[in-house]
């Protein structure tokens, strides 16, 4: 399971439960209490599911017929070395994008930049991109912030922050920013913490076209009245049940 949000493997786990398997988990350093603790909960209010859930450190020890993994573009590579022997589940990087059009509410760029910085933006679902018409002023996006107080208490991320502002400065790189956030021109999709890249568009039917043109790096599509399959202001990190993730039905795999 991937550690960059907490319990973000708990939607796996629930799939796997609920199609009737067992489940052995290796956890990841980063997120190796929550979902322990859960399962004690759940294990004590139906105790017949205590043998079909195993925590393990080492998984290449343990007997399985199915994969579920969660890595980046490198990791993935080894995933599919590993596994090659068992039907695979492999998830790779994947950031979500945002798409404005002028007419948005203060409320709307307010809940933007929850989807830019919940979880610090660790998140696939945290927005890392926004494309924006070509009149259209960024320092709008700034203004409009709620979670400055959180976002600035966690050091690690104010890290990031300094030395992207620092780097940028040295190398006379045009940026704009907060105290706690960097909006950064740029064509590239994956942006690093504590900065969010943006891009002028002209038309939009063209845009829509780019955007699924690169759908295989996109988890979520934030938009009003731009595509059919598009995520509301301020929802990436509230999945439906049946939202799952890269689109891939996680039950039908399980029972393929």
């Amino acid at each position: 399971m991937p550690g960059n949000v907490p319990m973000v493997g708990f939607h796996d786990f629930l799939c796997v439960i609920l199609s009737g398997h067992k489940i052995i988990i290796k956890l990841s350093e980063e997120d190796n209490l929550l979902l322990p603790f859960l399962c004690k909960i759940i294990i004590y209010e139906k105790p017949m599911l205590k043998n079909k859930i195993k925590f393990t450190n080492n998984i290449f020890y343990e007997k399985f017929d199915y994969v579920i993994a969660t890595g980046n573009n490198n990791t993935s590579r080894y995933f599919e070395y590993y596994f090659r022997k068992y039907p695979v589940l492999l998830r790779k990087s994947r950031t979500s994008v945002a798409v404005l059009q002028g007419r948005e509410t203060e409320e709307e760029l307010i809940l933007l930049n929850k989807d830019m910085l919940t979880y610090s933006g660790r998140g696939c679902r945290n927005v890392g991109k926004i494309f924006i018409p070509y009149d259209y002023n960024v320092h709008w996006i700034l203004k409009k912030s709620f979670i400055s107080e959180y976002i600035t208490k966690n050091y690690k991320y104010t890290d990031n922050y300094k030395y992207y502002l620092s780097i940028y400065t040295m190398n006379k790189v045009s940026f704009q920013k907060n105290h706690f956030v960097i909006l950064k021109e740029e064509k590239n999709y994956r942006s690093p913490i504590s900065v969010v890249y943006y891009e002028f568009y002209n038309n939009l039917n063209q845009l829509k076209k780019i955007i699924l043109e690169n759908s295989n790096d996109i988890q979520c599509i934030v938009s009003k009245n731009f595509l059919e399959k598009e995520t509301l202001f301020g929802k990436t990190q509230y999945p439906k049940l049946e939202n799952y993730a890269d689109e891939i039905d996680t039950i039908q795999f399980l029972n393929g």
